[in-house]
């Protein structure tokens, strides 16, 4: 079946800028490019002046190496899936370099998605995949939603203090992969609101769910989403009342239902494949998983006070 992206809406990206950061706060990765041959990310950072600015930085062997030509940075971010204005906060939705959705202003915007199927995502209507059949007439796969008995099932101890909300359950990061439409469940816990945290594919050919909730998922949302041949990796948070709380990154088998998970203290915004390694853009620098190990890259200061770069953090071993 032929597989198709189309985005609605665009923000174009102005000249990227690297001066006046605020060198106390993080950068938040949430794109990654490649270009000839290279891996590319680009960081949101806010400045000095109260808006945010954009960095574009290399892999190389050492490690992300800012990039200081212009034009190199101009033409990394005109190759990103979806662009990103100055002084526009990022939105940590993931995987963008994907193309299931775009964002303007926090709120999603309709894409097409898989041959004449199509997901309408926050607009007020009844979320799901849909399939366009002649030219009028539209038949609504709505994603299936937890029932309350599912609900105090997956959450026991949750549940009891969340008598009578109601189950908010969304599509989030989404990916294409073999002809399924494979996406992350997302919920806002609290405000009378909540959900159980799950994974799984919309097949176009059977025109089915199927969903997957081991319990290191049920507490949580998706943040980011990779499916590949053998497995899905996803980043967990947790949306509620407060500000947004990692929960790492999980790795699944759906075949067998096998789990590993990954300790990260910061929200992952976007998951990518390059070569032996797995690339995690965060809510504060990069994470590289090889051979079973994590390495953190954060950008900060140099001890001149005027330019940046990124810096290797020592973690614990993985288990």
């Amino acid at each position: 079946m032929r597989l198709r992206i189309i985005a609605f809406s665009l923000l174009i990206a102005p000249t990227l800028l690297l001066a006046q950061q605020d060198s106390n706060s993080p950068t938040a990765i949430g794109q990654m490019v490649e270009r000839e041959g290279k891996l590319y990310f680009v960081g949101n950072r806010p400045s000095g002046t109260g808006n945010w600015e954009l960095s574009v930085a290399q892999w190389e062997a050492a490690g992300p190496t800012l990039i200081t030509d212009p034009q190199t940075r101009q033409d990394v971010i005109n190759r990103a899936p979806w662009k990103v204005t100055q002084g526009q906060a990022p939105n940590g939705l993931g995987p963008m370099d994907l193309g299931c959705f775009l964002t303007n202003s926090g709120k999603t915007v309709p894409v097409s998605g898989i041959g004449d199927f199509f997901v309408t995502l926050g607009l007020g209507s009844i979320e799901g995949v849909s399939e366009q059949i002649g030219y009028d007439q539209t038949v609504l796969y709505p994603l299936p939603q937890s029932s309350q008995e599912e609900f105090l099932r997956a959450r026991p101890d949750h549940a009891q203090s969340a008598t009578g909300a109601v189950i908010g359950e969304t599509i989030g990061p989404c990916q294409i992969y073999d002809n399924r439409f494979w996406f992350g469940k997302t919920f806002h816990e609290g405000k009378g609101t909540d959900g159980v945290g799950g994974i799984g594919y919309f097949d176009t050919e059977e025109r089915k769910y199927t969903l997957f909730s081991p319990p290191e998922i049920v507490d949580w949302s998706v943040s980011s989403l990779l499916a590949e041949n053998y497995a899905v990796w996803f980043g967990l948070v947790r949306h509620s009342d407060g500000a947004d709380v990692p929960g790492g990154l999980l790795q699944f088998d759906p075949v067998t239902g096998e789990t590993k998970k990954y300790a990260l203290n910061e929200v992952i915004l976007t998951i990518r494949r390059w070569q032996d390694s797995l690339f995690l853009g965060t809510s504060n620098g990069l994470y590289v998983l090889q051979y079973n190990q994590l390495r953190h890259y954060v950008m900060e200061l140099e001890p001149d006070g005027k330019t940046f770069a990124y810096r290797e953090e020592n973690l614990p071993p993985s288990p």
